[in-house]
């Protein structure tokens, strides 16, 4: 999705996949190698994941992103208050989700899950770029 919001004059390219900001070194130092360090420039922000992810954590994370931004909270904003749900665990997300009238079937996802959404390791992947 691209999503453009007049306070922060510049675009945002999501890319809720596996790798997309993935780097690696090279020669010493870091070199791009995913998708999303290609595009991120001063007019464009881009999110994506350094390693592959679980579906469900995706889906999570998605929808918390956009309940962020929903709220009225810019680019990085929405994606801090991402990672202080996720951080939270399937608890945390279940009840955010619910207190911004998410659809039953996503919460049931999540809830049906076997993720251990504690282990960052599942999850821990999302990447803001500018």
């Amino acid at each position: 999705y691209n999503i453009f919001l007049s306070f922060d004059k510049r675009r945002l390219l999501f890319l809720n996949l596996c790798d997309g900001a993935a780097t690696m070194p090279h020669n010493g130092a870091i070199s791009d190698m995913g998708l999303g360090s290609c595009l991120a420039e001063n007019r464009q922000a881009v999110i994506s994941h350094l390693w592959p992810i679980n579906s469900v954590a995706a889906l999570a994370f998605g929808v918390l992103y956009a309940i962020g931004i929903n709220n009225g909270n810019s680019f990085f904003d929405s994606f801090q208050y991402s990672l202080k749900i996720m951080i939270g665990g399937k608890d945390s997300i279940i009840t955010d989700m619910e207190n911004n009238n998410i659809s039953n079937d996503v919460i049931d996802r999540i809830r049906n899950t076997d993720i251990d959404f504690g282990n960052i390791c599942y999850w821990g992947a999302p990447t803001f770029l500018e």
